[in-house]
């Protein structure tokens, strides 16, 4: 998913670094970032953790059970209406319904969205 959407962006702005980066290195990669898209996973709250604008993908899990990032440049993602979630508070790694709704009901477009509101400068 992450290759198709860095095919359809201008290279020189968007980088996939999906399982190409050690986990040591990660971290300065991140601060060194201007936004930071993710599932909800470890790397969310480390971009979060280091100030860095996030845009918070939640499929199987929800913003309800307490995990969103700390900070005011958290932008939360996640499909309308999904009538099953959250399936765990963790996610599982198959859809217990067979359907993975609350990751099909999230576009590219909608993440595109999200990382524009982050990056827009605050009115002063």
């Amino acid at each position: 998913i992450a290759e198709s959407i860095a095919q359809n962006w201008n290279q020189s702005r968007f980088k996939n670094f999906c399982g190409k980066i050690p986990l040591e290195k990660l971290a300065s990669l991140i601060s060194s970032s201007k936004a930071v898209a993710s599932i909800d996973i470890g790397l969310l709250h480390m971009a979060a953790i280091s100030q860095v604008p996030v845009i918070g993908i939640f499929t199987a899990t929800t913003a309800s059970l307490g995990f969103t990032p700390p900070g005011k440049s958290f932008v939360r993602v996640e499909a309308p209406e999904v009538g099953c979630r959250p399936c765990s508070h963790i996610g599982l790694k198959a859809c217990p319904k067979t359907h993975f709704d609350c990751a099909e009901g999230i576009s590219v477009e909608k993440v595109y969205e999200a990382l524009l509101q982050v990056l827009k400068p605050a009115a002063k």
